[in-house]
């Protein structure tokens, strides 16, 4: 009777364990995928300001150059404008700015790409996670047949012994 219970206390400390280690993994990827979300979200919103940027710079080039032909007795002069601002000076053209937005823009999609990397990554993490998971409920459920046929074994015996008593004690009052 003692070791039924000390397995079946073991069995317990095994499932407990094996539960306990394949949450906190499980757990852990959740987090790292939140975290690499996150950051992707962090990304998008700087490609949008990004691009907002852009746009205000075009903005500015259209403005420029719809005045041209109003104005033909300016033409010279505005012409000089647009060839200011379309000639890098060191951060204050639109060219400059264009330049700035091309590099943020490119830095962002190879952020997008290794995002796309992590998060995949992630992926096949929590596929290997949950075919451990698949495993352990396997071999908790091989345990508790296990226990099962323990307690018809114990049970069995119980029956038995309970038999022999009770012909002892019947033999004992005939005497």
């Amino acid at each position: 009777m003692e070791i039924n219970t000390i397995v079946v206390g073991g069995v317990g400390a095994i499932v407990s364990t094996l539960t306990y280690a394949s949450g906190a993994r499980k757990g852990k990827a959740e987090a790292r995928l939140t975290d690499v979300k996150a950051a992707r979200e962090r990304a998008a919103l700087d490609r949008e300001q990004a691009e907002a940027s852009q746009a205000e710079a075009a903005a500015k080039l259209d403005a420029v150059a719809g005045g041209l032909n109003a104005r033909l007795d300016t033409l010279t002069a505005d012409i000089q404008q647009v060839r200011h601002e379309m000639t890098p000076n060191h951060g204050g053209s639109i060219k400059d700015a264009v330049r700035r937005i091309e590099t943020t823009l490119d830095k962002h999609t190879t952020r997008f790409d290794y995002i796309d990397r992590e998060i995949a990554g992630l992926h096949r993490e929590i596929d290997g996670l949950q075919r451990e998971l698949s495993a352990t409920q396997t071999q908790i459920k091989g345990l508790g047949h296990e226990i099962g046929d323990i307690r018809t074994t114990r049970d069995r015996d119980h029956v038995d012994y309970d038999e022999r008593l009770r012909r002892l004690e019947h033999t004992k009052e005939h005497e």
